[in-house]
C-alpha cells in the first residue's frame, strides 16, 4: 500500500557497537528479516545504556549481514 515500515531491534548490552544478522541464528529467522529489508521494510538495531534498575536507548547500532557491516 505504500506505508512505510520498520523492524527495531533493541541490543541490551552497554558496550555492543554491533548487531549481526547471520551465523548461527535461527535460519528461518534470518531470511525473513533478509525478506522484509529486500521488500522495503527498514531494519535498525539500537544499543543501551543498561543498569540494575533501568534500560534505556543509547543510539544507533551498525547492522552486519553476513559480515557486510552497514550503517542504516
Amino acid at each position: 500500500s505504500g506505508a512505510r515500515a520498520a523492524a527495531a531491534f533493541v541490543v541490551q548490552r552497554g558496550d555492543a557497537q554491533r548487531m549481526r544478522i547471520g551465523g548461527d541464528a535461527d535460519p528461518a529467522w534470518i531470511e525473513a528479516v533478509v525478506a522484509a529489508r529486500a521488500a522495503g521494510v527498514m531494519v535498525l538495531a539500537f544499543g543501551c545504556d543498561v543498569t540494575e534498575t533501568d534500560a534505556k536507548i543509547a543510539g544507533p547500532l551498525t547492522i552486519e549481514w553476513d559480515g557486510d557491516a552497514h550503517n542504516l
